[in-house]
This record gives C-alpha cells, structure tokens and sequence, in this order.
C-alpha cells in the first residue's frame, strides 16, 4: 500500500477490500462525489485522500485517516455536490438544525 500525501495526490493505492468512508464525525458518499477534491485540499489533518484508477476509470475522495478527523466541518462546508455529512450529532441523539452546518 501507498500512503497518499499532499505532495503526491496523483496517484493513490488503497486496499480495496476497506470501505474506508466514515470517521467519528463524518460519512463521505463515494457515490455522491464528483471527484472536485475540494474536501481533500481543505482538510487541516489530512483525514481525507483521493482514489484515482489508471485512466479516470474511477475516482473519487476516500478517508485516509479516520483516527485524525476532529470533526472541524470544513468538509461538509466546502463540499459543493454534499457528499460529505455530518454525523457525529446522530450518532448521539442530539440531532439539530445545526448538527450539519
């Protein structure tokens, strides 16, 4: 496996096996994405990396590291197609207005 880095976004190797989209605080819908990487370059700590197949057969925005999200919503803010929520609010029972701004 090849770790992404900020330097080296053009090509990244995952384990496919993973379905690494959620941390604590958010949920990236692979689906969703439109490969616009606004996530990946707005993230402080790097949680967010890219998956991009040989030819732009598939790619979209992946959880890199999930044990690093503080849960600061500049994914969720900066994300122009929504595929990024907020969740942490739901998964405690504190749903609210706010929860996803």
């Amino acid at each position: 496996m090849l770790k992404s880095t900020k330097e080296n976004q053009s090509i990244s190797f995952h384990n496919t096996i993973a379905w690494r989209n959620q941390t604590r605080f958010i949920w990236l819908d692979t689906i969703r994405c439109e490969s616009c990487w606004s996530c990946v370059e707005v993230c402080p700590n790097n949680v967010i990396g890219k998956i991009i197949l040989p030819f732009g057969l598939h790619k979209h925005a992946h959880i890199d590291y999930a044990e690093q999200c503080t849960g600061c919503k500049k994914c969720v803010r900066e994300c122009p197609v929504e595929a990024v929520t907020y969740t942490y609010c739901l998964s405690n029972h504190k749903e609210t207005q706010s929860c996803n701004k």
